[in-house]
């Protein structure tokens, strides 16, 4: 048979890694080998090696197939989990939209106001720094970057003035034609042609109407955003206030023990050990960021709680 290509046998061994995840890090060149502290059982690794030996066996355009078609599926679950991720995030919540009734009725807006309300967000829900911080993927966040940058610009050659006018933006955004909600441009029309029109009791009455109203739809939303907020507050249940047992804090620490030596092939005392970047790098992935001290931590503690066999 003739020798495999170096990039053949990278490109196996993911092949092996997804459907044997368990021998993940195990060697990361090429060959499956024991490992005592990996916690693979000698089944699965046996399995993992007649897998390898199937894929080398394949012809090259066979194989090739079979490597584009995990790509695929790995690429489609990505796209899926972002999805996921971005539903969840509070400035695509529907309590992030835009009230473009209130805010095109106000006579002036700041900077950061008009570059919130041009993307159709709230500007007393949603915190322009947030958003310029979002996941790299999230579309919002090159979206707030390009528009703040134009808006900036705009103000610097004084074609806008900080804060300005509602009209005045539109007229701007119209002229270099920037793309805004067609809710915001008709409600700040709305407002300009009004008050262009003789004022009467009748209209004063409604205008007042209008106010109220207003008001009374920003302390809906505002007592909307307080709830969302404590619902998602840590800690919060029939037992809020209560510190974890030392009992209920020794369960989770096995349990994170236990997923490092399982799920990444962790050596508890390995003075090089690449567990903790890698478990900080999937967090980070997942949106849940945790410094590698924290996460050393609690690997150290999970090592003195391993039986004596395995330590």
């Amino acid at each position: 048979m003739a020798s495999i290509s170096s990039v053949r046998i990278n490109q196996a061994r993911i092949l092996v890694d997804y459907r044997f995840p368990e021998t993940w890090r195990l060697n990361p060149r090429s060959g499956l080998r024991e490992n005592a502290r990996s916690g693979v059982s000698a089944e699965c690794l046996q399995a993992a090696k007649e897998y390898m030996a199937e894929l080398h066996s394949l012809s090259d355009q066979v194989f090739e197939q079979k490597f584009i078609g995990l790509r695929e599926l790995i690429k489609a679950k990505i796209s899926e989990r972002r999805k996921e991720f971005l539903e969840i995030q509070r400035h695509n919540q529907a309590l992030s939209n835009a009230d473009f009734s209130y805010w095109s009725k106000l006579s002036r807006w700041k900077r950061d106001e008009a570059i919130l309300l041009s993307l159709g967000k709230e500007p007393r829900v949603v915190r322009l720094a947030d958003l310029e911080n979002a996941a790299p993927f999230d579309p919002l966040r090159k979206a707030v970057r390009e528009r703040r940058e134009m808006i900036e610009r705009a103000i610097g050659s004084i074609q806008l003035r900080d804060p300005m006018s509602p009209a005045r933006f539109l007229g701007w955004a119209e002229k270099i034609g920037l793309e805004l909600p067609s809710a915001l441009t008709n409600s700040v029309k709305r407002v300009a042609e009004a008050s262009q029109r003789p004022s009467s009791e009748a209209d004063k009455l409604t205008a007042e109407l209008e106010v109220l109203r207003a008001d009374l739809d920003a302390a809906h939303r505002e007592l909307a955003t307080h709830r969302a907020q404590a619902a998602r507050r840590p800690g919060k249940s029939k037992s809020e206030g209560r510190d974890l047992s030392a009992r209920e804090r020794t369960s989770l620490i096995k349990i994170v023990i236990g997923m490092a030596i399982g799920g990444y092939g962790h050596t508890p005392h390995s003075s090089r050990s690449p567990t903790v970047s890698a478990i900080v790098s999937d967090l980070a992935i997942n949106g849940i960021p945790l410094d590698e001290d924290t996460v050393r931590k609690y690997l150290h503690e999970g090592r003195d709680l391993l039986p004596r066999e395995r330590t």
